[in-house]
Parts: C-alpha cells; structure tokens; sequence
C-alpha cells in the first residue's frame, strides 16, 4: 500500500547539527489503492514499514494521529531526538513519538527509562549530582566499575557515588578524592584498614594494632592510629618511615638526605656512601650537603683535604699523573724527602723538571705544567699542558719539526709525515720553507701552508705526485705564465723581449700561423720558426707589457713576403724585426733597405 500526500503545515523546523530547528510536517494518509511516486520509509530491520510521497522530506511526519521521524535514507529513527531544543521520545517498537512526553532538566522517566538532561542534553561523562558522583551515556546512568582514561579504576552506585567509605554488593570501598578507587593501607573511622590492591576491597578480617603489623608478608609501624612517618623512635631506635614502611640507603626526606641500614635504622657520623665519605648530624641525622668525602680532594670548613682509599691521604702519591705528597690529607710543597730522596713538590702538583705517569713524561716549570717552547740542557722542546710534542709543531707563522731526543730538525731534507704531506725545514733556523727550492739538485715547490705541492700545474710547471718539477707545454691557458717567465728571465721591457724571442727561437722555413697566440705557443713549445712565428712571440709578449704593437706583412730585404712588427713608443712608431737585430727602426730606416708594406692599415696575421 502506498500512501500520498494530503496537505503540508510547516512547524519550524529545519535540521542543522543533528538537531531539527525547522523542519515541514507533513501529513499523510493511507490511500485506497497504491498509486506511483511513493518511496518506501523502512523500519530498523531495513523493511519496509510504509510509503510516502517521493517529494517527502526527511525529518518529522505525520500518519493520523501519531507522528514519526525519518532520516535522510528514509528509515524510522526511534529514542530520544533533539527537536526545536526540545528532547523527544519515539518508541522502539511502534517508531511512534510519545505525545505526552518532552524532556525536562534534571532526572526524566518514559517506558521504563530513567534519563538524566543536563543544559537540555542527554547527560555524558561525568555529573556531580549533591555532590555525588554519577556517570551518563546519552542521558542513561551507568553503574559498576568503570576504569577512566587515566587507567584508574572508579565504582558507579545508582545513588552516586561519595568520597570515603562506600558499600557495594557486601564489600566495602575506599573513594578517594578524585572519586577513583584507592588501595593499600588507609585509616579508617580511627583505625587502619586494608585495602586489596587488585580488587580494591577492604579486609574486613584485618584491622591495624599500634606499633609493629605485618600483612602480606610486610611490616610496617602504626604510630597513634597512623601509618608512621617521618622520623619516630622505637626502643631507642630511630627510624625513618615513609607511609609506615621502613626505609633502607640513602632516601631523601622533606629536602633533607637520609641514610638508614638494611633495619631502616637512622645512621649517623661519617660514613661511606658509595665511594664517598659523607658526614650525617649526629642529631638530626640529615646529611651535611657542603661537605663531601669521597676519594680525592675535598674540603672542610677552610681545609683542602686529598682521601685514598676512604683514609686522609699520607706520603708521597699521584694523582691524575702528578706527584703530591700529602700528611693528614694535608698537601705539603717545597723539599720533602721521600726513600732518602729530596724532592721539590708544587703547589699545582707534581715535583720541578721532568715527571712520569703511565709511561708519560711531562715536564714542570716554575710550579706549572710546561707550556710552548722551552731550552732543556741546550736543546729546543716544546710542550703543551706539560706534554713535550713532537714532530710538526706551528709556533705562531712558522712551522718546526721537533725531535724525540729534544731539539729541531736541521738536516735540510725532505720530511714526510704520516699523513703524507712533505715539508722542508731551513737548515739554519729550522723554520718551515716555503716556494722554490732546491733540494740534492732537484727543484720543489713549496705552497703558502708549507706543504710541498703535489699533482698539480702552476703556470708554466706541472709537479708530480713526488713533487718533482716539469715545464708543462705552453697552451693558450697558461701562455701568460710563459711570457711572465721569459721576462723574468731577460727583463720585464721591450729590450727583454727581444732578447727572448731571439733566445726561444732559431729561423726555420715554415707556414705562418692563424694568429700571434698559436705562434707564440708554437715558437715556446718548439723553438724553431718563421719570421712570422717571430713576429707573433714578440707580438704577445710586448703586448704583456701593455705596449700598443700591429703585426705587418709586406715585403722584406731579400724582395720577398716577411713578417714584422710595428711598436708603438713613447717617442712614436717604431718596427721591430728579431729576425735580423734587436734594435728598433724607423720607417725610413726600414724602406732605405727595401722594405715595403701597406702604410694605410694594420695588418695581422
């Protein structure tokens, strides 16, 4: 059967946050016959109960004289629905809403359900309630144990629970304030009782004396009907409890230090904790916090002290690799004799001139562990905290390699150390070389770290992996190393640079080059070439020197092509050609000798 839609009355309400505050009520009939556009409304078993109008809403509707809710998968929806602020109540089995019934704050009673509304919501979690403690999910009471997210474990009553001793089922319970479960030893209405720490119930056959108990195979003191603690003396004894239990070894106690034996019996006096001697008021027992006497120094009251072996130290003894000699744990200084020996102690420790520890020699000075260089019997040393270093040591900017037997290396060879780096030391002075030198003949280069160089090219020299010194052929990247070179050697001017091409080069027939660079590294490289090859070293290294210089080619003395070049002086133009002299001409010169050549332009080559 289906039914349709007879007429529509709106309420006010709708639905928002799985409340209904406006919602269309529709009103609906059962129809004679079935007819189209219906949509089934099902019940909790996903069965349909009745249809509707396809174009119903969901939400509330009515059938007759009773009303219904349908969510938006159009299903019955039964228990307690927020609508309009008001808590309503459809029946589980009929899907029907009670009419006479809208939740109230406080305690609600409908078909056998107790609910309690807090702030017009079902109540959830934790209510107190006249103080008592109740606990609610979704508006119902839960009761029993429940153990909250803390892991603690709480008991519900139906009448809310109190703090203190509660009942339940024939047992008793301690409530704690937080309301949760509480086990142990606890008093009770003046006495002590016990409390399982498993099931949380009292013992109802166990009930605390004064003075000595034992539960459970524990003892603990009972003092005027409570758990003893602090300090409490029994049979002259003095104790130190702690919730009635004795306490054993060191314990800190209301921001005091105790130490108590395997009795729980207060200690008092020196006595040794660990590998410490420390000092406990004979009165108050509590430990004296400034004032420590472990092995090794201390101090008391104005007094620096050294212990040994729990004992004030005496005689002569090292300490940390220096020598002290100590009467009463007092340290003695100056000459003291030790198996018919004099020695000079320190103050700093240790005894003056050369010491040894653990195989390891130091040195003292003046009452201080030897530091930076020092001349021991006409030798050089140097030392760092007393300790006599060897091998490559830096002294401000200079390096110096020091010997095991005292003293610097002199020998002028080579040293390698085990990192590999080579280093060269002045035969005079023993400093650390740097750059060029010579070593049995043979050229080495030395970088500004004073490390030999290594596989690498610099400038004109390629050095190997054992340092030893190659030219490296010139190439357009180091051809300005090369020109530097070769005026170093003949002089950084025009004139040099003529007498370094005429040095580099001897005539040979030959094309000419595509430009002055490549005849210039060809020239460095080979040491032959044409007129053109000298005309473009000479090009390349007066242009080095900054002079405005034109490579020509025209025609020479002999009436066939030659190459020259045109140098631009402080005085003028003047032409250079190595080939024949090194000396400079002037156009005049060079045409009264057949030279001819294009005057309008530069030409290169």
């Amino acid at each position: 059967m289906k039914l349709i839609k007879k007429n529509t009355r709106t309420i006010g309400l709708t639905f928002s946050n799985n409340r209904f505050v406006q919602l269309m009520v529709q009103e609906c009939t059962i129809p004679g016959i079935l007819l189209e556009n219906q949509i089934p409304v099902l019940n909790k078993n996903k069965q349909m109960y009745f249809s509707i109008p396809s174009d119903t809403q969901p939400g509330l509707i009515s059938l007759g004289d009773n009303y219904y809710f349908i969510d938006s998968e159009y299903t019955l929806q039964t228990g307690f629905i927020t609508i309009n602020e008001q808590i309503l109540y459809f029946n589980p089995n009929t899907y029907q809403m009670h009419l006479d019934w809208i939740g109230k704050e406080g305690w609600n009673s409908i078909d056998n359900l107790v609910i309690y509304i807090q702030d017009n919501e079902l109540a959830t979690g934790e209510i107190y309630i006249d103080g008592l403690l109740h606990f609610f999910e979704n508006g119902l009471q839960q009761t029993g144990f429940v153990v909250n997210e803390y892991e603690e474990t709480m008991l519900l009553l139906i009448d809310g629970t109190r703090q203190g001793i509660v009942n339940f089922e024939n047992n008793t319970y301690f409530v704690g304030n937080d309301y949760t479960l509480i086990s142990g030893f606890l008093n009770v209405d003046g006495v002590i009782r016990y409390f399982d720490s498993n099931n949380y119930m009292m013992d109802k056959n166990w009930i605390g004396i004064e003075g000595w108990n034992t539960k459970d195979d524990k003892t603990f003191y009972i003092n005027k009907s409570q758990l003893a603690h602090g300090i409490i003396t029994v049979e002259e004894q003095a104790y130190l409890f702690i919730n009635g239990f004795i306490t054993t070894g060191i314990l800190e106690f209301e921001n005091n230090t105790y130490y108590t034996n395997e009795n729980g019996i207060l200690l008092s006096g020196f006595l040794e904790i660990g590998n410490t001697i420390r000092y406990f008021n004979p009165i108050t027992y509590t430990l004296e916090t400034n004032w420590e006497g472990s092995d090794g120094w201390t101090k008391i009251g104005d007094k620096t002290l050294y212990i040994k072996d729990q004992q004030f130290a005496d005689g002569d003894i090292i300490i940390n690799g220096l020598r002290y000699y100590f009467k009463d744990g007092l340290q003695q200084t100056g000459m003291q004799e030790v198996n018919g020996i004099y020695y000079n102690y320190v103050a700093t420790g240790g005894v003056e001139g050369w010491n040894q520890f653990d195989k390891i020699n130091f040195y003292i000075i003046d009452g201080q562990l030897a530091d930076g260089e020092l001349s021991i019997q006409g030798k050089k040393y140097y030392f760092k905290d007393g300790l006599q270093q060897t091998g490559l040591q830096k002294i401000e900017e200079n390096y110096y390699y020091f010997l095991e037997e005292g003293g610097i290396y002199l020998g002028g060879q080579l040293i390698t150390l085990e990192s590999g780096d080579v280093y060269l030391f002045s035969k005079e002075d023993g400093k650390a070389l740097k750059y060029w030198q010579q070593v049995d003949g043979q050229d080495y280069f030395f970088l500004e770290d004073y490390k030999m160089a290594k596989n690498i090219t610099m400038g004109i020299y390629h050095i190997n992996e054992n340092g030893v010194v190659h030219k490296a052929p010139a190439t357009p990247e180091n051809l300005d190393y090369y020109l530097n070179d070769l005026l170093d050697w003949h002089g950084h001017n025009i004139n040099g640079a003529i007498i370094a091409t005429q040095k580099i080069l001897k005539h040979q027939y030959m094309f000419p080059p595509k430009t002055t660079e490549e005849g210039a590294i060809y020239s460095i490289n080979n040491g032959v070439g044409s007129c053109y090859h000298y005309t473009a070293l000479l090009y390349e290294l007066v242009d080095y020197l900054g002079y405005s210089a034109v490579p020509i080619i025209g025609i020479g003395r002999s009436g066939f092509e030659h190459s020259w070049l045109a140098v631009k002086y402080s005085d003028g133009w003047y032409y250079l050609d190595p080939l024949y002299r090194s000396n400079r001409y002037s156009q005049s010169e060079l045409m009264a000798i057949g030279y001819d050549w294009d005057f309008s332009e530069a030409l290169s080559i």
